[in-house]
């Protein structure tokens, strides 16, 4: 669908129930002929780089572990500063 031809990873699932499984090629031949499949897997892209982005943003900011929540320092700009304990 993106053009990739290798994945950077491999995934094995193991559990109880059946599957099914379908080639690469024979996958994009139907991704080709059927458009709602194809805006559902965009829609699905466009979910996940979103929650990719904002995941990425908040974890810069928000560390586990850290004392107190920050908050925006109006005096430096891009700067956090610890909220005081009585803020949550």
């Amino acid at each position: 669908m993106l053009g990739i031809d290798v994945a950077p990873f491999h995934a094995i699932v193991l559990g109880a129930g059946p599957a099914l499984r379908i080639t690469a090629p024979l996958f994009l031949h139907e991704l080709e002929q059927n458009p709602a499949l194809q805006q559902e897997l965009k829609h699905y892209l466009y979910v996940s780089m979103s929650q990719l982005a904002q995941t990425a943003a908040c974890t810069r900011f928000h560390v586990l572990g850290a004392p107190r929540p920050l908050a925006v320092d109006d005096s430096r700009p891009g700067a956090f500063r610890p909220l005081p304990s009585n803020v949550s």
